[in-house]
């Protein structure tokens, strides 16, 4: 059976204000959150760019990193509220990716168990985290 939002508690942590996006100037924001993955989300504030997501799936804390596996995902706002689209992780902009795990290709993610959890994850985090707000980012 596949997980769902209601399966993963989400606690919230750090929020950072990077420096202005390079390519709009937009300021740019870093939010982290914790389920059973280490959850990044990194956007510009009004910009019409995608958002970008890391979803690092494994044990954290003091645990062993090497089954640490790293989803990288793009967030597009559309019309009809947000996409997300799964992306190889080795081209996505994380600053320390091998703490994150290991960088998964698009391909090996999607139509997986991985894939269904890291989609319940998200779920999850936008219903509670108030600054994710369903994935409506401002």
């Amino acid at each position: 059976m596949s997980p769902t939002a209601a399966d993963f508690s989400i606690e919230a942590g750090a929020e950072s204000t990077l420096p202005k996006c390079e390519c709009c100037g937009g300021v740019t924001r870093i939010v982290r959150a914790f389920a059973r993955a280490v959850l990044l989300v990194r956007w510009t504030v009004g910009a019409r760019h995608d958002a970008e997501v890391a979803v690092s799936v494994g044990a954290w804390c003091n645990a062993d990193r090497s089954p640490r596996r790293l989803v990288a995902l793009l967030l597009r706002q559309q019309p009809n509220g947000p996409a997300f689209m799964v992306v190889d992780a080795d081209l996505a902009r994380w600053d320390d990716s091998s703490l994150l795990g290991t960088a998964l290709r698009s391909e090996d993610v999607l139509n997986t168990p991985l894939a269904s959890e890291v989609f319940a994850i998200l779920d999850a985090a936008g219903a509670a985290d108030l600054r994710l707000a369903n994935w409506h980012l401002s």
